[in-house]
This record gives structure tokens, sequence and C-alpha cells, in this order.
């Protein structure tokens, strides 16, 4: 797959949404602005729909749609987005080869991209506290204090207390807490 920005401007400088409006019949493609019938929601008494040259899109007052080259398409064809792109790509001819490829991109980015270490402990530690700010108002004083207080132990346990795993143990504790007082017990 392409990257998208690069196709549609190819795209466009092959073919507009104008050219396929001028093909369909519906305008001119002599002037700025044409008022035209909209395809899509059945018989016009009056041209309902405005096509604008200089932004290669049109608007329909009854449909109350913005439409352009690939929403037009997707409505007119019944075709997703991806394939009113092949759909252009293939009708008009539009060369592709020399444009970059989206997954090469992106495999690219994830390569160069500098690694993150997240700490899990810290980040756990964080929710829990967040948890615990929430509930504040809800929970009787006791609990709420001895949430804070188990909040805290977890924030300054000691090496040795994290390789016994007795931080651990106090943290699901806690969280047991929260997740009880949630519930209602």
């Amino acid at each position: 797959m392409k990257e998208i920005v690069a196709l549609k401007k190819r795209i466009s400088e092959h073919v507009t949404y104008g050219d396929l409006l001028a093909r369909d019949g519906k305008i001119s493609g002599s002037l700025s602005e044409e008022q035209y019938s909209c395809t899509f929601h059945g018989r016009d008494l009056k041209k309902s729909a405005r096509y604008y040259r200089e932004t290669d899109s049109s608007y329909c007052w009854v449909c109350k749609e913005k439409l352009d080259i690939y929403s037009y398409l997707e409505k007119k064809e019944g075709l997703g987005f991806s394939q009113a792109i092949t759909h252009l790509v293939k009708t008009y001819r539009v060369p592709t080869d020399d444009l970059p490829d989206v997954f090469e991109e992106a495999r690219r980015r994830r390569v160069e991209a500098p690694r993150v270490k997240v700490n899990g402990s810290k980040l756990s530690q964080e929710r829990l506290s967040g948890a615990i700010r929430l509930m504040r108002g809800s929970i009787p004083d006791e609990k709420y204090e001895r949430l804070v207080f188990a909040l805290m132990l977890l924030k300054h346990a000691t090496p040795e207390e994290k390789k016994t795993g007795a931080s651990e143990v106090l943290r699901k504790a806690a969280l047991k807490v929260v997740e009880d007082t949630k519930n209602g017990r």
C-alpha cells in the first residue's frame, strides 16, 4: 500500500472530481462553480448540489453532504475508500511505482525509533493513587487512611521488600480494597 497523502496528490494530478462529474454529464466543467442535480437522493426539481472547482468538492443541500472524488465513487459505485483509490489508479493509469510504500516507511520508523522503558511498578502505583483519590468522598475515613498508608508503604518499599515480594502482596491487597469499595463491599 502506498503512502496515502502522496497517492491522493498523484491521483489529483491525473483526474479531478470535476472530471468525473463532467464525464457523468452533471457539469460542463468550464465554470469555477456549477449547480447540478445530485445523483444520490432521487429526482431534483431544482439543482440541489454545487460543485466548487477551487476545493474540487461539492455540497448537496438536500443530502446535507460534502463530496469529493473518493466519497463520490464510494457512494456511486458502492466501493470502500481503498477500493475507490484502486479504481482511480487503474482507470486513469496513475503511475505509483515511485511513491513511498506505507509498510516500508512504518518498518523503517520502527527500527529507528528509540526504545522507551516503562517502570511498571511506578505506573501501577500512579493508577492506585488515582483510584484512591477518586474514592475519597465515597468511603469511610478509616478505610481511606488505610489505603493511603498502604500506598505510602508501596512507594517507599525497600529493595529487600521488593525482592521478597512483600510490596507486591501489599499492592494486591490495596487493589482488592479498591475493587471491594467499587463493588460496594
